[in-house]
């Protein structure tokens, strides 16, 4: 059997460079690839001069070019074309660290996707989890069409997420399985929870399950402090870097929702706080500030605790109630991504969590051959967003979920 050819998607941090650092430890024939989009801090002038010093042979770069949607084309950076992201320059030491192939992905148009995306649900009154859409379209979608156009047989990422196959699943101690998860084939892939906090399972529920067949994580059931130490006794050369934060696209500094009114526009969404009967209880600056569930940082004194309710943005309202007033037994959701066969129109048992870091609640959950997703949970929910994912599990094996919509139940 041949040496795998696994495409690791490098981003600079310590996560990606350990994961590509185990797969050449255990054989495999890894090739970085770096994504470039334009919110990404860049070197200035003088850390490009030292830059180029230390790495003569940048201008060598590979950067394939997504272009319009048409097959991406090859060029080669020069520093004309775009300014060096930061984190791409520490790729790039990794990948010579490691002494692996090393291009960068201009993922510009499919990333304005997301961006795009996330503004446009904020506006429309909804709180969306770019990540999901990331992972679908960007991380787990074009690169992966680009691994398999280069003849990658494998891809790879530094997620903390577990992946099998049924048959090592069904053979790993899960106990007796429903009848809708007990004829996969054997080789069907099985995602599961990861073994630590930094559990990123979530946020693949969008990622199909026909992708996943070539997918990788060498992390799988490692916590943050061992990827550190694995890292330090590699000599990997960002192995104390700090941790990225969660919205990649926002510069550091700016406030999120300063970056949503610059990129959005000029936008008057200035309004009104209102009850649930309608009663105008105060002024607000912008609805898009405000999420269902939120209490604190209202801006304004209610005597007691008030919680947001609903977003209505045709008439700049943010409706307040109390905690009481959020509970919700029933959720709905839309756009279904199923990693496992269920049933359709046929009620099954799960678990569901309506945010990344929400704990899990039993549910029984029906999925509609439209896509559409109902959730009846055996106790409410307090918060449920519309624009978050609703994700279900079956013990800790990742089954998919949807968007969830409005829900008044």
């Amino acid at each position: 059997m041949g040496t795998v050819k696994t495409l690791v998607a490098l981003s600079g941090g310590v996560d990606s460079s350990t994961a590509a650092y185990l797969l050449k430890e255990e054989g495999s024939a890894p090739a970085a690839v770096f994504m470039r989009h334009p919110y990404q801090p860049v070197l200035d002038r003088d850390e490009t001069e030292r830059f180029w010093s230390e790495a003569p042979g940048a201008k060598d770069i590979p950067l394939c070019a997504a272009g319009d949607g048409s097959e991406p084309r090859t060029v080669f950076w020069t520093p004309d074309r775009f300014p060096m992201p930061r984190d791409a320059a520490d790729a790039l030491r990794v990948a010579r660290s490691l002494d692996i192939p090393f291009f960068i992905y201009d993922a510009e148009p499919v990333f304005q996707r997301v961006v795009g995306h996330w503004t446009g649900e904020y506006l429309a009154g909804r709180t969306p989890n770019p990540c999901v859409l990331c992972n679908r379209i960007l991380k787990f979608g074009a690169l992966i069409d680009l691994a398999r156009r280069r003849g990658f047989s494998s891809f790879a990422t530094g997620h903390y997420i577990r992946r099998t196959v049924c048959a090592a699943w069904r053979l790993s101690g899960v106990g007796r399985l429903p009848d809708w998860l007990a004829g996969e084939p054997d080789d069907a892939p099985v995602l599961l929870r990861g073994n630590s906090e930094k559990d990123q399972s979530y946020v693949l529920c969008g990622v199909s399950r026909e992708r996943l067949a070539m997918v990788n994580f060498p992390l799988a059931g490692l916590t943050k402090p061992q990827v550190r130490q694995i890292a330090a006794d590699a000599r990997i050369p960002v192995a104390q870097k700090r941790e990225s934060q969660d919205l990649c696209f926002v510069p550091a500094g700016e406030a999120p929702f300063d970056f949503l009114r610059r990129t959005a526009g000029p936008t008057d969404t200035a309004g009104n706080f209102v009850s649930r009967d309608g009663t105008v209880l105060g002024a607000h600056r912008g609805y898009e500030k405000y999420t269902v569930g939120q209490r604190k940082g209202l801006g304004i004194g209610f005597g007691e605790r008030t919680f947001v309710q609903a977003i209505v943005p045709l008439r700049k309202e943010v409706v307040l109630g109390t905690r009481d007033d959020l509970a919700r037994s029933v959720i709905r959701a839309a756009d279904a991504n199923w990693i496992a066969p269920v049933p359709i129109g046929v009620p099954f048992r799960v678990q569901v969590k309506i945010r990344y870091r929400s704990a899990a609640a039993e549910a029984t959950v029906t999925a509609g051959a439209d896509g559409t997703v109902t959730a009846r949970l055996d106790e409410p929910r307090f918060g449920v967003a519309p624009g978050q994912s609703l994700v279900c599990y079956w013990k800790d094996r990742l089954i998919g979920g949807g968007i969830i919509a409005e829900n008044r139940e």
